[in-house]
């Protein structure tokens, strides 16, 4: 038998489930500073019928590279620049739709580029 070691809290139907605990929450990209530099999967950038890039703001941002988290981007007020040399090996295809601009609570417009380090 598993032994509880988190609160947990009583969900509408009477199941219970555990709260996420502070320490395992991770970083939004709609959560980086302006100027911040991180890494995520290279499916958080969508393409739409157009051919303009976004990015999904939800989406998991990390410090670090690893596993598929390979996809170099930098985050300004109003776009994300993604790196270009981090997603030469990538293919993308076009939505069959475009972006709905009253969805941009969901997208963040995408810049190609070159990150400096440092």
């Amino acid at each position: 038998m598993s032994e509880i070691i988190d609160a947990f809290t009583n969900i509408a139907d009477g199941r219970f489930c555990t709260k996420l605990p502070p320490e395992l929450r991770g970083k939004t990209i709609d959560e980086m500073r302006d100027g911040e530099v991180g890494y995520t999967t290279p499916w958080a950038m969508v393409v739409d019928v157009t051919g303009s890039l976004y990015i999904l703001r939800e989406y998991p941002v990390y410090d670090i590279t690893g596993g598929t988290v390979s996809m170099k981007i930098e985050r300004h007020s109003n776009y994300v620049v993604v790196d270009r040399d981090s997603i030469k090996k990538e293919r993308f295809y076009p939505t069959k739709s475009k972006i709905n601009w009253s969805e941009t609570d969901k997208h963040i417009p995408v810049r190609l580029g070159k990150i400096e380090e440092g």
